[in-house]
């Protein structure tokens, strides 16, 4: 699979900027890394979790295709 390297730069820089919560159905847990501590079983537990606490007037964005939402890189081999 080829990962599309300039969605998850945007990805990673709303993330500096903004709380990013995960919905990664099929993913386990211990395979999300850092953002495991905001990642949700259900879409229903994420809109619930995000919408705590949030300001009168909040602005929301909800990024429902996923496919480029989500990636692992793996430490390439050093060759001996």
């Amino acid at each position: 699979m080829n990962v599309d390297q300039w969605q998850l730069e945007k990805l990673a820089l709303t993330g500096l900027k903004f709380e990013l919560f995960f919905y990664t159905p099929g993913v386990k847990k211990s395979d999300l890394g850092f953002i495991a501590t905001r990642a949700y079983d259900t879409p229903a537990e994420a809109v619930a979790a995000l919408l705590d606490g949030l300001p009168a007037g909040a602005r929301v964005a909800l990024v429902p295709d996923g496919p480029y939402t989500f990636a692992r890189a793996e430490a390439p081999m050093l060759q001996a």
